[in-house]
């Protein structure tokens, strides 16, 4: 067995111009399919924080199977649920919201948006949304004589208004309160870089929300829930956490389509893995049976002398083996060199919004511990599989046939 282990190595050096080519493919091949997983990695969690913290959030409660849009739909037992919430307070934050829809007009421009009432100090710790205010500033949780909301940047456009000016919101009140309308001043603009809500949605504080909607004390229709470490967002604990008629949702239920962009991210990496098998296949399979045919007088020689199949067999799997092994600590440290690169620099991304989530930051890659064993395991796999029908062949060679083409 030392012997064959050394003859393998001594082969693969017979022809470094050919072995340097063939180790260069799979190198490059494998720190490429590691630095894609690393990247898609960072793509899913950008897709996932800049969906989630924006204002959709982690998790969203709400009343079972009402319209959530609704200020009829409140959350039930708000009191008990508010308690187990702050329970978990080492894991979670939450902000109540009161939640419906409306009609805002400024001048001759009319739209319809989504109105949120908000707690500021809850909702700092839920969503980043308030840090986003780009002009004016946020209004706090006092009632103010003249009533005051944010809006987005798409918003503030198509109205054309400014800072300081002044809309009407029209919507529908609680119980039989019937149609409300009321006059606001701009006490901010924000600008989230997601399309959707910087133009659908309107902010005011939770007494100014109640005032003009006519809400009681602790009328809220949806609690989002913001996990203080990403890791908890699968938690199955966090799932039983609504109470009474309530229904608790993930990001995944909310987004689905994220959801989905998620799997074709994953299917892109199958894509690429599919074709780096074939390309490793191809260039294994090649070198192999040249080296073959390079040596088939010494194969013949080898035979005559009584060496068995079986050792050919091993001596050409052998060299596969070890060429694979080597393109697989070399391609390890490149991919690993490029992720660590980029980690340093980003992805430059631009600003998109893909499968409902806005990225306008630059892709950080992220190393993934299956990076270093599964996809070197999969490359010497595969090459080992190509080299099986040519040391076959080469075990197979008829000694006589093979002195007389020399």
């Amino acid at each position: 067995m030392k012997l064959l282990i050394k003859l393998a190595f001594r082969n693969i050096l017979r022809n470094r111009r050919r072995t340097l080519i063939t180790g260069a493919v799979m190198t490059i091949g494998l720190a490429g399919l590691i630095f894609i997983d690393a990247f898609l990695m960072g793509l899913i969690d950008t897709m996932i924080h800049s969906a989630t913290s924006t204002f959709l959030a982690d998790f969203q409660i709400h009343r079972e199977k009402g319209p959530q849009s609704s200020l009829d739909s409140t959350i039930a037992e708000y009191d008990a649920l508010a308690d187990r919430l702050q329970k978990k307070s080492e894991q979670i934050s939450f902000s109540p919201r009161i939640v419906t829809q409306g009609m805002v007009s400024a001048a001759e421009y009319s739209f319809h948006v989504r109105i949120y009432g908000v707690n500021v100090q809850a909702e700092r710790k839920t969503s980043e949304l308030l840090g986003n205010v780009v002009t004016g500033e946020v209004f706090t949780d006092e009632l103010s004589e003249d009533p005051e909301v944010l809006i987005g940047e798409r918003l503030a456009l198509y109205l054309n208004v400014r800072l300081g000016d002044h809309l009407v919101l029209v919507s529908s009140g609680a119980a039989q309160s019937g149609m409300v309308q009321e006059r606001f001043k701009i006490r901010g603009i924000f600008r989230s870089g997601t399309k959707k809500i910087d133009q659908y949605i309107v902010l005011m504080n939770h007494p100014t929300a109640k005032k003009f909607f006519h809400l009681k004390e602790k009328e809220y229709q949806e609690i989002a829930l913001h996990t203080l470490d990403p890791k908890l967002r699968s938690e199955p604990s966090l799932f039983s956490l609504a109470v009474g008629s309530n229904e608790i949702q993930s990001w995944r239920q909310l987004i689905p389509a994220l959801d989905a962009g998620i799997t074709v991210t994953g299917f892109s990496r199958m894509v690429y893995s599919i074709i780096l098998l074939f390309l490793t296949l191809l260039t294994v399979t090649n070198a192999v049976f040249m080296s073959i045919y390079e040596r088939l007088y010494e194969m013949g020689v080898i035979k005559a002398i009584g060496t068995r199949s079986r050792s050919v067999f091993l001596l050409i799997m052998l060299e596969s083996f070890f060429l694979s092994l080597l393109s697989a600590v070399m391609g390890v440290l490149l991919g690993s060199f490029l992720i660590f690169i980029f980690q340093k620099t980003g992805v430059p991304f631009g600003e998109v919004e893909f499968f409902g989530a806005s990225i306008h930051q630059r892709i950080i890659p992220l190393f993934q511990a299956r990076q270093f064993y599964k996809y070197p395991f999969f490359i010497i796999c595969v090459a080992q599989v190509a080299a099986l029908y040519p040391a076959i062949y080469a075990s197979r060679i008829n000694p006589l046939l093979a002195l007389r083409r020399e």
